[in-house]
């Protein structure tokens, strides 16, 4: 190898591997914390403007381009899920039940339903919420409003 055919070949090993360390890091952080970009639009574009700068790229490797792709698909798939139903439509629907409603159900359908409603309700807590016990401290309801908000929905379902 010539001096310049090894500078080209040491640089294209750094920049994959930094391509392929800031993805992962990316990619962490979408799967992981999506609160993040649920809660800042402005992030979420940033992102999604470098994931597409990244695809331009004409040296990307095949695995690099597929992970980029599903980055991007998890950010898409948040914009979906943001539409669903949000915990104050769900607190809300709770305060109008209809007991036709559940005569008509089955044990096991009705219990699928309400187990899926809990899911949407957990998943609304940011995770900053569960640091330092916020829900045990005197100021709980400013400090935790949605643990606060899943406990007392908790406590009327069961009717506590």
């Amino acid at each position: 190898f010539t001096n310049s055919e090894r500078t080209c070949d040491k640089e294209f090993i750094i920049r994959r591997a930094a391509t392929n360390r800031v993805l992962n890091v990316l990619r962490h952080w979408v799967s992981k914390h999506s609160q993040d970009f649920e809660m800042n639009g402005e992030l979420k574009m940033s992102v999604i403007y470098l994931l597409e700068e990244v695809l331009r790229d004409p040296d990307l490797l095949p695995q690099e381009r597929k992970a980029t792709a599903n980055i991007l698909s998890a950010l898409s798939q948040d914009e979906l899920e943001d539409v669903q139903l949000r915990i104050e439509d769900i607190l809300q629907m709770a305060d109008c039940p209809k007991a036709e409603c559940f005569e008509s159900l089955s044990a096991m359908e009705l219990a699928e339903q309400i187990t899926l409603l809990d899911h949407i309700v957990f998943r609304s807590i940011p995770y900053e919420e569960f640091l330092g016990q916020g829900w045990m401290k005197i100021d709980k309801t400013e400090r935790t409003p949605y643990i606060m908000k899943t406990s007392q929905h908790f406590n009327d379902v069961t009717l506590v």
